[in-house]
């Protein structure tokens, strides 16, 4: 059993390290700064450009947010195969952005006395649910949503081992056997290390787990929380959790950097969530909506909510190199004397970025319908704008 959890181990690390670590291009050094809207877009023209021509993507469209003005430009195609270009109103697969999502209604959820991020997880859960290990059932949700739990990545057991080899090398959803049932077993048995509460260590399980607990706390569904305390008050009408079938706005995700086994620039199957599991990566979004949660995170949208996610600022733990917060991962970059609020996410054929610089108020949202493990335009960007500041 130990060498089939070494196994999983070393595949899911394989698989998902870059959800989390990303890696800057060395152009970040040498560039100039960008100092005009014309400047931006020829830096942004010039990479994707370069992204679309060697077909390392067949489209993507990226929003900036400079001097509290927003451009939106868009490259490729949505649909190559029905010659569909890419636009403002495209709709993509988020990823592990979904959690950015969720992590922010959480802290209008807790503004308003609806839930107590302290409160622990066994007080919510099912009283039948018998803990092997009571420190599972002392988790908060403030340590769900810091990924400061215990919680592993993926569980290490056969079921999730074939899902996750199966979606390496043909594609398919990892999740699919994650409902209720599975979640509630799993929590009885499991054991943990007992975490520092300042240690992070990234948990897409415990990110799902984190959701579901919203919704048994309000007994509404994800969909509506989001709708009710997010999409709503910021205008973002096209963000959803329920996949917009035949939606002409929705681009067809292809295969990237993965699966394995599959011809780049295939067409990919969108995956298909659990109620457990969906809020760990299953929202589709445009960048014009994206746009305004950003603004919301650096209290530019006029609204509400700008007081409320300014606490997404604030660092609660760390893993390496990273720091968490409630809402983003934070990287410091000491040669600009800077630190990047962001999330990177892949899922199927889609790839997200979104970023802000909480110091010079700038945004940069970057979606792509390739699964791409790194992002050559977000953190790029946004570093060589505030090299001026």
């Amino acid at each position: 059993m130990k060498k089939i959890q070494y196994l999983l181990l070393i595949v899911i690390i394989i698989f998902t390290t870059s959800c989390t670590k990303m890696i800057v291009p060395n152009s970040v050094i040498h560039t100039e700064i960008l100092e005009s809207e014309e400047s931006i877009k020829k830096e942004i023209d010039i990479i994707a450009g370069s992204l679309i021509k060697s077909n390392n993507n067949i489209g993507l469209v990226v929003g900036v947010l400079h001097n509290n003005k927003t451009n939106i430009y868009a490259y490729g195609y949505a649909d190559k195969s029905k010659r569909i270009l890419m636009n403002e109103n495209t709709i993509f697969g988020l990823g592990s952005n979904t959690k950015m999502l969720i992590n922010s209604l959480a802290l209008i959820l807790e503004d308003k006395k609806i839930i107590n991020l302290d409160e622990t997880i066994g007080n919510i859960l099912p009283k039948s649910i018998k803990y092997k290990d009571q420190d599972v059932k002392n988790i908060t949700l403030r340590n769900l949503a810091l990924h400061s739990s215990g919680l592993p990545r993926e569980p290490y057991d056969i079921p999730t081992l074939k899902h996750v080899f199966r979606s390496i090398f043909i594609g398919g959803d990892i999740y699919g056997h994650i409902d209720k049932k599975y979640m509630y077993n799993y929590l009885a048995n499991l054991n943990i290390d007992k975490p520092n509460k300042q240690d992070a260590k990234y948990s897409n399980i415990g990110a799902g787990l984190f959701a579901y607990l919203l919704t048994l706390k309000t007994n509404k569904s994800l969909e509506e929380l989001l709708k009710e305390h997010v999409f709503q008050p910021l205008h973002m009408k096209n963000t959803t959790l329920i996949l917009p079938k035949n939606n002409k706005y929705l681009a067809t995700g292809y295969v990237g950097d993965l699966p394995l086994f599959l011809k780049k620039n295939t067409p990919l199957k969108n995956w298909e969530w659990s109620d457990m599991m969906i809020g760990t990566g299953g929202a589709y979004s445009t960048a014009k909506d994206l746009m305004e949660i950003t603004k919301a995170h650096l209290s530019l949208s006029n609204t509400y909510l700008d007081n409320v996610l300014n606490r997404s600022h604030i660092i609660y733990a760390n893993d390496g190199e990273l720091s968490y917060t409630l809402g983003w991962q934070v990287k410091e970059f000491k040669n600009y004397k800077t630190k990047i609020y962001y999330k990177y996410g892949v899922i199927a054929g889609f790839s997200s970025y979104i970023g802000i610089n909480t110091a010079t108020n700038d945004a940069i949202v970057v979606l792509k319908n390739n699964f791409n493990w790194e992002d050559e335009i977000g953190h790029n960007i946004l570093l060589k704008l505030c090299g001026h500041r």
